[in-house]
């Protein structure tokens, strides 16, 4: 495995052009650019305490909707992942953990010397 994980993804489509530069192995800098103020604080926030460096420059039809937008980033942002963790599907599931499992969730997620994700199961 190479000392530092990166990913760069350009998406283009007739409603957004997406630029994309990731760092695994960054230190929590973000430079994200979307016209959408919202989705900028969650992107940015999530490099910060993701501890990875993030660079987004997206621009949409955002005169009609923010729609294409949103997908297209998390469209870019989810194969710039699958690139640097070698992910060929993933599948986000929500659901209340208690307060340790959160903990420990948390913890893993800080571990830098984990190339992979981890799946958590309520073992009661």
């Amino acid at each position: 495995m190479s000392s530092q994980r990166k990913a760069e993804v350009r998406r283009t489509t007739q409603e957004t052009d997406i630029q994309l530069r990731l760092n695994i192995d960054g230190s929590g800098k973000a430079s994200v650019k979307t016209g959408i103020p919202f989705l900028e604080h969650m992107l940015a926030s999530l490099a910060k305490h993701g501890l990875f460096d993030l660079q987004i420059k997206a621009r949409g039809d955002l005169e009609v909707d923010i729609h294409h937008t949103n997908e297209d980033v998390g469209l870019v942002v989810g194969q710039a992942a699958g690139t640097t963790f070698a992910i060929s599907r993933s599948r986000l599931r929500m659901t209340t953990v208690s307060p340790a499992a959160a903990r420990r969730m948390s913890s893993l997620a800080r571990s830098r010397n984990s190339p992979t994700f981890t799946r958590f199961t309520d073992s009661s």
